[in-house]
């Protein structure tokens, strides 16, 4: 399952990619409104450019909004029927392999939700404007606000998983504290003692 994974994340980015190179989109964008998608050149029509930003960003970026959004769905009601029918109130309780902690990685789609919005707001905006000639010059205060979230949310990605991989996990932290302190794990704390009362067994 993980080659699976792997092979269609790789292959299919590296497929617009080579697409995107082979047709010669690629290039700087000098619209000042663009920002997030100036990879696609401003040398081409305006409705290929609209499609290329659709298709080697946007398009993947709002496939991926709905299906973390179905994957969870689905998650959630899976675990609602354990819970009714087995009592199954935590991940660990439904296989050995997962911990209660993991339950947190469900609302990592959310957090990406909240952080990548507004560039897909801004998006719309900018194509709504570039295909009806209309500047829409009312909406320009609602935009400014947009570019700002956008700039904070593409670049706290990182920090907020952050967060959730390493300080709202308790193993994760557990570890860091050790590693940080330059303290011993408990099974290193225990190791010499196993290890005593093995050569003790075998002298006896």
């Amino acid at each position: 399952m993980k080659i699976f994974t792997h092979s269609v994340c790789w292959l299919v980015t590296l497929s617009i990619t080579i697409a995107a190179v082979s047709n010669d989109v690629l290039g700087e964008d000098f619209s000042q409104g663009t920002g997030a998608w100036c990879w696609i050149s401003s040398c081409i029509d305006k409705n290929a450019r609209t499609l290329w930003m659709v298709f080697t960003g946007k398009g993947l970026e709002i496939t991926w909004y709905f299906v973390t959004c179905i994957m969870f769905f689905f998650v959630k009601g899976y675990m609602w029927k354990q819970r009714r029918r087995h009592n199954r109130r935590h991940f660990s309780q439904v296989s050995e392999r997962l911990r209660a902690e993991d339950e947190n990685y469900l609302y990592l789609w959310l957090i990406g939700y909240c952080l990548r919005i507004w560039g897909t707001c801004r998006f719309f905006l900018y194509a709504l404007r570039r295909h009806t000639d209309n500047p829409l010059s009312h909406l320009d205060s609602t935009d400014e606000v947009f570019l700002h979230l956008q700039s904070f949310g593409d670049s706290a990605q990182a920090f907020c998983t952050c967060i959730l991989f390493c300080f709202f996990d308790k193993t994760t932290r557990h570890h860091l504290y050790i590693k940080l302190c330059c303290k011993k794990s408990d099974e290193e704390e225990l190791r010499p003692i196993i290890t005593e009362q093995t050569n003790i067994n075998y002298s006896v």
